[in-house]
This record gives C-alpha cells, sequence and structure tokens, in this order.
C-alpha cells in the first residue's frame, strides 16, 4: 500500500527519525534548534538562510528548518517557507540559495542561477536582511570563514553559524532611487532580477515614489545621485509592523521587508515596491512606523469566509437521513496499530457489500408483499429495485 507508507514517513513525527554514522535524525535537529535560540540570546533575533542539501530528508523533510520560527517564538526567521506560491520574494530567494548552497534546489524556472559565489550570496543576504547564514558543506564553511563580513559564533553537527554583518532591518540607501517608467507589478520579476544580480552597489528602482526622483525606462542608465548621510536606530519588528527611528527627514530609508500592498507607513511618505522586492519609504517625521493593514479584498474575503461559516451552521442543524453513510474506521480501538484498523475497516466494508448484492440477487417480491426496496439489508445498506417504466414503441407507418 503506497499511500500507507507515505503516511508513515510524513506522519512518525521528527522524534522517531534517526540518524546514521554521517549524521542526521531528531538529536541532531535537536540540537540544530537548541544552538539556534542560544544564538539568538547572545546575538539577537533575525533571519537565517541555510544552505540547502538533500541530506536535510534526514530530519524527515528537507522542509524541516522552516519551524524554527516555531521553536523558537518568532525570534528565529526562516528564510525559506513552504508556501513558495504566495510570496513574490521567493525567486530572489532561490537566487541567494544558489549562490550559498554546493548542491542547490534550484525550485523555480528561468532565472540567472549562480553556482557557490559567496561574496554575491553574503551581499544579496545584506540586501534582504538576513542575520545568520549557516552553511553544512564544508567548502562553503571554508569560504563563509574567509569572508570578511561573516563572523563565526557556533557550530553544531554539521552546521556552522555565522552572523552577517550590516544585515539592518532597516537601513540608509546610498543612492536616490529611480523610478520604472514602464514596469508595474504585473511584469516587475525580469527588470528587478536584472538589478538584483548587479549588487548592493546599484542604483534602486522602485514602482511609483517621488516626483524629484528620476523616472526612467528599465535599462536605461540611470545618474547616480548620492544622498544625504542618515542614522537609522530603535529598530523594532513584530508580526505586523515596523517602527525606527531616523535622525534626518526627506531621505529616503530601506525597509527589508517584503513589499505587499497591506503596508501603510505613518511618520513617512510611501512606502513604494523597490528592487529585489523590499520597500522604500522618505520619512517626513523623526519617528516611522509601519502596520501591515487590510484592504477591500481582505474585507471581502472575510465576509465570504463568514458567509460560509454560516452556510455551514445552517447545513448542520438541517434534518439529517436516517441511514447515515458508512461509519469510518475506529482507530482508537486497535490503540497505536493504525494500519490493523484501517485494514479491518476495508475488509468489513468489502463483507457489508457482499452481503447487500447476495441479498439483492436472493429477493422475491411476491405479489401484495411489502415493497422490498423497504426493508433493511445486512450491514445496513439497502437497495433501490424499483424496475424502470415499460416502453412501448408507436407502430410505424407501412411502406
Amino acid at each position: 500500500n503506497l499511500g500507507r507508507s507515505w503516511v508513515n514517513w510524513n506522519f512518525a513525527g521528527y522524534e522517531a527519525r534517526t540518524g546514521d554514522d554521517s549524521g542526521g535524525g531528531w538529536d541532531e535537529y535537536r540540537d540544530m534548534v537548541t544552538t539556534m535560540s542560544e544564538v539568538a540570546e547572545a546575538n539577537g533575533c533575525g533571519r537565517l538562510l541555510w544552505e540547502y542539501s538533500s541530506e536535510l530528508t534526514r530530519y524527515g523533510t528537507p522542509m524541516a528548518l522552516m519551524l524554527l520560527p516555531h521553536w523558537t517564538d518568532g525570534c528565529i526567521g526562516s528564510m525559506e517557507g513552504l508556501y513558495f506560491e504566495a510570496s513574490t520574494t521567493t525567486p530572489y530567494h532561490f537566487l541567494m540559495q544558489s549562490e550559498l548552497s554546493t548542491g542547490p534546489s534550484r525550485a523555480q524556472r528561468s532565472l540567472p542561477y549562480r553556482s557557490l559565489d559567496m561574496d554575491a550570496g553574503v551581499d544579496h543576504m545584506r540586501q534582504f536582511g538576513v542575520r545568520y547564514y549557516s552553511p553544512s558543506s564544508q567548502r562553503a564553511i571554508n569560504e563563509a570563514r574567509d569572508h570578511p563580513d561573516l563572523t563565526e559564533v557556533a557550530t553544531t553537527g554539521p552546521w556552522t553559524v555565522f552572523l552577517v554583518d550590516g544585515s539592518d532591518l532597516v537601513a540608509p540607501m546610498d543612492f536616490e532611487p529611480v523610478v520604472f517608467t514602464d514596469v508595474d507589478h504585473s511584469s516587475w520579476l525580469d527588470p528587478s532580477v536584472e538589478v538584483f544580480q548587479e549588487g548592493s552597489r546599484a542604483v534602486q528602482w522602485t514602482v511609483g515614489g517621488l516626483a524629484a526622483w528620476q523616472h526612467l525606462p528599465s535599462g536605461a542608465e540611470p545618474d547616480q545621485r548620492a544622498l544625504e548621510p542618515v542614522q537609522v536606530s530603535g529598530i523594532v519588528s513584530d508580526v505586523d509592523s515596523i517602527s525606527f527611528h531616523v535622525d534626518r527627514i526627506g531621505v529616503p530609508v530601506i525597509v527589508r521587508t517584503s513589499y505587499f500592498p497591506n503596508w501603510e507607513a505613518d511618520g513617512a511618505a510611501g512606502p513604494w515596491r523597490v528592487t529585489p522586492n523590499l520597500m522604500v519609504v522618505v520619512p517626513t517625521g523623526t519617528d516611522v512606523t509601519l502596520t501591515y493593514g487590510r484592504t477591500p479584498v481582505d474585507i471581502v474575503s472575510m465576509l465570504l469566509g463568514l458567509l460560509g461559516l454560516t452556510g455551514l451552521f445552517l447545513l448542520s442543524r438541517a434534518p439529517r437521513p436516517e441511514e447515515g453513510p458508512l461509519p469510518g474506521p475506529d482507530l482508537l480501538s486497535v490503540g497505536y496499530d493504525a494500519s490493523a484498523g484501517l485494514d479491518a475497516w476495508v475488509v468489513g466494508c468489502a463483507e457489508r457489500r457482499v452481503a447487500a448484492r447476495e441479498a439483492h440477487a436472493n429477493l422475491e417480491h411476491a405479489p401484495g408483499d411489502e415493497d422490498p426496496a423497504d426493508e433493511d439489508l445486512p450491514g445496513g445498506w439497502s437497495v433501490d429495485i424499483d424496475e424502470p417504466p415499460a416502453t412501448v414503441d408507436e407502430p410505424g407507418e407501412t411502406a
């Protein structure tokens, strides 16, 4: 039974995973979670990008480390998440993953992937505010140890954890951004990837912005208009809000969180979508707060959800037929052996179907007897044996 082996593999639990001589299993996974909790206590909360490897399946699934936000109460964020299709940051993550892994997954097609490139990968992690990088292959570990912007802070099992320098969640910009004149949100990917691949020293482009900024078509060569220095402090990030303090107003700063139309700024103009897929705001006051609000689409969706729940409640109160569906397997009655319970239920279903067919075959409908369709058959099955009306051919015309 292929389905049963799939269920056993996916739902046996992390604790049931055992490693081998080369590592893996629950103990190694638990040690990684514990180590990241200790690293966060010493160096602060932040996002983690780990080196991808097919060996991650030894934890039960290659997605096991995506649960770090759960195990650390949201302190260690995961750069890679389960719902890839739900985030427009996904392409840039896989570009970074490819630059920082010896065996990357490259899960999204038609992207300009690079092989292991520590300089480009660290630069891109800094752009996305990734605080921690954890390689597991010896080659990636050696290159990370030689990189001036990475500081080794912990080791556990095959993993070495590095702190990424300059990865603050909100940061000043070197150059004034440029507004796309021929790109909107629907055509964002290709031109933004081109800018992303140029690195952090490239002028960043936006959809929307101030009238005083340069407005150019994609592919044009913008002027590098240097910005006045600004200091950002007091950065506080929550589930649906980001706040910070600046010492100079009117100078754009970048917020290294994925852009989405629901974000609203208080104390700043914007936010606008800026390459690769972040937000830029222009402070109008020294204290700025971004909050994740609700759009009309959200409100309509919630109303439709409430309508659906109301419909389900009304259906649950509606009269039910006397004969319900065939009861499912009682797995609790057989303890932990769910397979035995499932087998017993399948056998029982087959026996009841056979009994119903035999009763139907042997049923004789004598004149004056009660309609056999109303009788209860073995196993709780009922059979409708109403005869279809006889068909009488109309006499045709003779030639």
